[in-house]
């Protein structure tokens, strides 16, 4: 007895403060299901002095319970508050056993997402809703739960959850960028941009909710650097909307809109290579080469050196005419991943384009052949580059397999009326390759006789480099 008059004056000396954790917008029963402020000596005896030692021991639980809580050990207060839910309280107590044992698990859970435990973060949080909570805690708890799905790649349970807190705040920002991350995963690009674009709306007009709450964890993760330059936490999640509605609209080929949104994200962080490198792939896509070339290099100088970066920027200094640029970036990407056989064929076709590279574009397209060698091109190519390091015999050889591979491909018989013409100075060959290619030309469409051009461009080169060494 005389401990727990002792453990009672202790307690008393210790206010019954509701939880504040600004960090995880828990200030108050009015948002968090937390009691009204109160302290311990204001909480009733149990029927006066007719207590049994199971009442005094569930008032002990209850008191211990609460301040395990207060102190931020969670797992104590569940343990001491499940002791007292069994013992005979009031019931305005017992209420608030109850409340107390669904915040401990609430907490719990975000201390176990914060921690990338997100499997027991949904298993804590899912058991927080077991308890009545009020509806702004069921938000809150929901939404963290949808941000644990998220990262376990539940998308849809995530759409779920995050849908049940944005119907309690409607101007949630960061609930609808997770969404909108989780429908982008799923392939909801429409829904995405949806989401994306209500966050920036909310954002740009001074009416997000729950941003001073929320950003404790996003300052560690996203919005680190930019907050280190001066840039605000809602500046920075404003950022990621607009990457989050690039990249949409990036995949739904409205490369000019996405041009614009990766803009206004470096905007507000102008060091995002992220940025820059989605900018430069819409820019390829829009074929303003030069631009491109600029943004990927920026990408890179920040510290995108990835394969792809090195493919996009060889693409655009390939069709920016840059054949030396080309190449330096694909031996990048076979120096990355000798065993990514399209980088070959990519090399090879910069080497033909260099004209002074012959025999290292036919070492390129053969490691292709070997590989994929049902690639008509790529016969006819290195048939190219054979007649102009002066084998001939491998050069027709070459033209020959990709005809009998496809009978109707016109740039084959173009090509071997080229050689006869110009080579071998057989007229009556020659004519009857160009007429059967004059035939079949009419049925290519636009883009095939693109290519054509271009390969015929480098087929009238045969003749004056035939008798030059040109390796």
């Amino acid at each position: 007895m005389r401990k727990i008059v002792i453990l009672v004056i202790i307690l008393l000396m210790t206010p019954f403060l509701c939880h504040a954790d600004t960090d995880n917008g828990v200030d108050g029963y009015s948002r968090t299901g937390a009691p009204p402020q109160q302290t311990l000596s204001q909480i009733p005896a149990q029927n006066g002095t007719d207590q049994t030692s199971e009442d005094i021991d569930g008032q002990q639980a209850y008191y211990l319970g609460v301040k395990a809580y207060n102190e931020g050990n969670y797992s104590e207060a569940v343990k001491q508050l499940s002791i007292a839910a069994t013992s005979e309280l009031t019931a305005e107590n017992k209420k608030n056993v109850l409340i107390y044992q669904g915040l401990s698990y609430y907490q719990m859970g975000i201390a176990s997402y914060n921690s990338g435990d997100y499997p027991v973060a949904i298993k804590q949080l899912g058991t927080a809703l077991k308890f009545k909570l009020d509806d702004a805690t069921v938000a809150w708890i929901k939404y963290y739960r949808g941000k644990a799905y998220y990262a376990t790649g539940d998308n849809n349970k995530a759409v779920t959850d995050l849908r049940a807190a944005i119907t309690k705040f409607p101007n949630w920002a960061m609930a609808y960028y997770i969404r909108g991350n989780a429908y982008f995963a799923n392939g909801s690009y429409s829904l995405a941009e949806k989401d994306y674009a209500s966050a920036i709306g909310f954002l740009t007009n001074n009416k997000a909710e729950n941003t001073y709450a929320d950003f404790a964890g996003w300052l560690k993760g996203y919005a680190s650097n930019a907050v280190s330059n001066g840039q605000t936490a809602e500046m920075s999640l404003l950022a990621a909307c607009y990457g989050g509605i690039g990249g949409v609209h990036m995949l739904q080929g409205f490369n000019d809109k996405a041009v614009k949104d990766f803009s206004n994200e470096l905007a507000i962080k102008p060091q995002s290579r992220f940025a820059y490198f989605c900018r430069g792939k819409a820019n390829l896509k829009l074929n303003k080469y030069p631009e491109a070339i600029n943004d990927l290099t920026h990408a890179e100088t920040l510290g995108e050196k990835s394969e792809e970066l090195y493919l996009n920027r060889c693409s655009a200094y390939f069709k920016f005419g840059k054949y030396d640029n080309a190449k330096a970036d694909i031996d990048k990407v076979i120096a990355m991943n000798p065993k990514n056989i399209a980088a070959y064929y990519i090399r090879a076709e910069a080497e033909m384009k260099m004209l002074n590279m012959n025999k290292a574009a036919i070492n390129d397209y053969t490691i292709f052949i070997n590989a994929k060698p049902n690639i008509i091109p790529a016969y006819l190519h290195r048939g190219i580059c054979y007649l102009r390091a002066r084998e001939d015999v491998k050069g027709l050889a070459d033209i020959n397999h990709a005809i009998e591979m496809d009978p109707e491909y016109p740039e084959g018989y173009y090509l071997r009326y080229q050689y006869y013409g110009m080579i071998k100075h057989d007229t009556d060959l020659a004519m009857k390759d160009y007429e059967r290619y004059l035939e079949l030309e009419k049925a290519m469409n636009s883009a095939q006789k693109k290519q054509m051009a271009e390969d015929i461009a480098i087929a009238m080169a045969l003749y004056f480099d035939h008798f030059n060494d040109g390796i």
